[in-house]
C-alpha cells in the first residue's frame, strides 16, 4: 500500500536534494585525490 499524504511531494523534491548533496559531496574527494594522482605524478617525470 503505497504511503499516502499531504507532503508526498515534499519527500521526493526532498529526496533529490539529498541524492543531489550526497553525489557532490563524494565527489569533491574524489576529484581532489585524480587532482593529485595526476600532479604527482607529472612531477616524477
Amino acid at each position: 500500500m503505497p504511503p499516502s499524504g499531504p507532503d508526498d511531494g515534499s519527500e521526493q523534491g526532498s529526496a533529490v536534494v539529498e541524492f543531489t548533496f550526497l553525489s557532490l559531496w563524494l565527489m569533491v574527494p574524489l576529484v581532489y585525490f585524480i587532482t593529485t594522482v595526476g600532479l604527482s605524478s607529472t612531477s616524477l617525470n
